[in-house]
């Protein structure tokens, strides 16, 4: 089965396994989607991050961090809790 998603740029799940996470780079965007049906749950805009792209999470899952590539050696802090930056 082929899933079309804009700007399909890394691929993470969360540690819990609720979610995959398609980071969508040129989109400045972080698209939480069901991890078998790869149905969207949420865009998590993150417009101050350029190039967002690797990941990082906490031990206990609570929040992760992702780098912003072409913003200088920025990061951006995401409350996976309640899914916001």
């Amino acid at each position: 089965m082929t899933i079309n998603v804009p700007d399909a740029y890394n691929l993470y799940f969360t540690p819990d396994g609720s979610s995959a996470i398609v980071v969508a780079e040129a989109l400045k965007r972080l698209e939480f989607r069901d991890p078998q049906t790869m149905q969207l749950q949420v865009n998590l805009q993150t417009p101050q991050c350029s190039g967002v792209n690797h990941a990082d999470f906490s031990i206990d899952g609570r929040y992760a961090i992702f780098t912003c590539e072409f913003a200088g050696g920025g990061l951006v802090k995401i409350d996976m809790v309640n899914r916001k930056v």
